[in-house]
């Protein structure tokens, strides 16, 4: 799983949540805008990068759809394209110090987390369509809402 050694050869792409959701999930008003970036990424032989937050929050969405459920385990944990990485105890105390330092700011734990973990990764670009990456306002967004 991963690609720990082609850290900053690759075109790599930090997932959020409302990413996954919305690809796994064909209800959900971004489902069409998620696949359309699937492929584009797929296109561009990108690389993704998410954490095991990422994964607790979607997994706990899909937790009673059992087909759902077991398709977000393999995307996260089987995919060869995707990173799953592990927050350390330093970047878990650099998220709290960031949502210190943006009181005024709605993101969440994870999303602070998020943010650490790409920073860690030099990582600049990014998909999520809850808004709280583009209020934090230090990546590129592939697509936000």
């Amino acid at each position: 799983m991963g690609f720990e050694g082609g850290r900053r050869t690759v075109n790599i792409v930090f997932a959020d949540a409302g990413y996954w959701v919305a690809l796994r999930n064909r209800r959900d008003v971004c489902h069409s805008k998620a696949i359309e970036i699937a492929q584009k990424l797929i296109g561009e032989r990108s690389r993704i990068l998410t954490t095991s937050f990422v994964f607790a929050e979607v997994y706990a969405i899909f937790s009673r759809m059992q087909n759902v459920r077991e398709q977000v385990v393999r995307d996260f944990w089987e995919n060869p394209i995707v990173q799953l990485e592990q927050a350390t105890y330093e970047d878990q105390t650099g998220a709290l110090l960031l949502l210190k330092e943006h009181a005024d700011k709605s993101f969440s734990f994870a999303d602070a987390l998020s943010f650490v973990i790409m920073n860690r990764w030099a990582v600049r670009r990014a998909v999520s369509f809850d808004g709280h990456f583009k209020q934090y306002g230090r990546f590129e967004l592939i697509d936000a809402v």
